[in-house]
């Protein structure tokens, strides 16, 4: 998203794109934002196991 910005000439922080991130979120629709949220896949937690 980073790299996005800046093609568009945006410089932006990490945490300003979070911050952007969570309001684009909260503007959404019910609707919408449960799509979002059904998107992202879900990551294990935890650490690697070591070999």
């Amino acid at each position: 998203m980073k790299k996005r910005a800046l093609g568009l000439s945006v410089e932006i922080k990490k945490s300003e794109l979070i911050r952007a991130g969570l309001q684009a979120l909260a503007s959404m629709t019910d609707a919408s934002f449960k799509k979002a949220l059904a998107s992202i896949p879900t990551i294990k937690t935890g650490r690697p196991a070591k070999d």
